[in-house]
């Protein structure tokens, strides 16, 4: 698997309606209509938040987008993982493995 593999693995979005954002350096707070919480995040799960839509995006993508192209080593990978299912076991995005689709 190379470096891009494993994040284009799976993929993610958001569905509901739109998250009322407040930022502050390195970190913000996210109010969900659709479940009435307040969710306060780090840079990382914060900047993958605002690059996800309602279109499916794999991780790869994801950290293209926001970030630009970079070489993640596995360190990087692993912590970009943890915050996508961060965000996934707080109902904020859904995730799909795109293995199993094709």
């Amino acid at each position: 698997m190379t470096s891009s593999d494993d994040l284009a693995a799976t993929s993610w979005r958001r569905v509901g309606p739109p998250l009322l954002w407040h930022r502050e350096p390195g970190s913000g707070a996210v109010f969900d209509p659709a479940s009435g919480q307040t969710h306060f995040l780090n840079e990382l799960p914060a900047m993958l938040l605002a690059e996800i839509q309602a279109d499916w995006r794999d991780g790869a993508s994801l950290v293209e987008a926001a970030a630009g192209p970079v070489d993640l080593n596995p360190n990087d990978r692993a912590k970009i993982h943890a915050a996508l299912h961060f965000l996934a076991s707080a109902e904020l995005v859904e995730s799909r493995d795109d293995e199993s689709i094709g």
